[in-house]
Formats: C-alpha cells, sequence, structure tokens
C-alpha cells in the first residue's frame, strides 16, 4: 500500500479508510480480498464518488489489483505483483453479504494455509466483521 500511497496526493484521505489483509501472496486464488473499504460507500473507483441514489455497497481489493502493477512500474519489489498489468476499475463493488462472504474466505484462506501470524489477522478482521450492523 505504501507504493500506490505514493501514486495519490491525497493519500491520507483516501487509504485511513481501507483495512489491509496482511499475509497473503501472488500466487493465492485471485478473489481473496488484499483490502477492502472499512465501511459501504457510493464509490465505484476508490476517489470518485457516484450519484446519490446508488445504494452504497462495498469496495474490495482483490489480490490481482492495481497495486502490484503499481509496484512493478515505479521498480519496487512487490510480493503481489500480478503478471499482467491491472486497473483500479477491477476491484469489486460487492454487498454486504458478498463482502462478508469473500472476507471470511479470505481469513479461512489464511488459517488453513498457516500464514504467518494469521491469528492475529484473524482476530482483527473477525472483530471488524463482527461490528458490522446485522
Amino acid at each position: 500500500m505504501g507504493v500506490m500511497a505514493e501514486q495519490f496526493v491525497v493519500t491520507n484521505q483516501i487509504f485511513r479508510d481501507y483495512n489491509y489483509v496482511p499475509g497473503l501472496r501472488e500466487s493465492d486464488p485471485p478473489h481473496l480480498a488484499l483490502f477492502y473499504f472499512n465501511k459501504p460507500t457510493r464509490w465505484r473507483f476508490h476517489v470518485r464518488p457516484e450519484v446519490r441514489w446508488k445504494p452504497k455497497t462495498w469496495i474490495v481489493v482483490p489480490i490481482d489489483s492495481y497495486a502490484g502493477s503499481m509496484a512493478k512500474d515505479s521498480g519496487a519489489k512487490s510480493t503481489l505483483a500480478p503478471k499482467n498489468k491491472c486497473y483500479w476499475r477491477e476491484s469489486y463493488s460487492l454487498t454486504t453479504e458478498q463482502f462478508t462472504n469473500r472476507l471470511i474466505a479470505t481469513l479461512n484462506f489464511l488459517r488453513t494455509n498457516n500464514r504467518p501470524n494469521w491469528q492475529a489477522v484473524v482476530k482483527e478482521h473477525t472483530a471488524f466483521h463482527q461490528s458490522l450492523p446485522r
């Protein structure tokens, strides 16, 4: 996320609203949530709000997102650099149910594959998940 932060002028305004899920690797299934917006939003492309009547959804950025491409282009090392250049439009705009399923699948993947510090990661993101209104 540090590599991406360098690309944005309003970094502090953008990245404070995201939750990062550490422990994923480039070779992991591409549908897992690398990071996600921590509240439902009308945004679709992280910085451009949509019209008021659009329903709010969750933005989830998968492993094969723009993050790795930016690192690759800037010469920085990235464990998540995808093989093909991807763009922000490849983030997902999900309903709460879809978001919950994606987050749970990601946490289960980290647990099942015994990734470093998976217990702390699962605890943190499970607490976030449980704090969501039902």
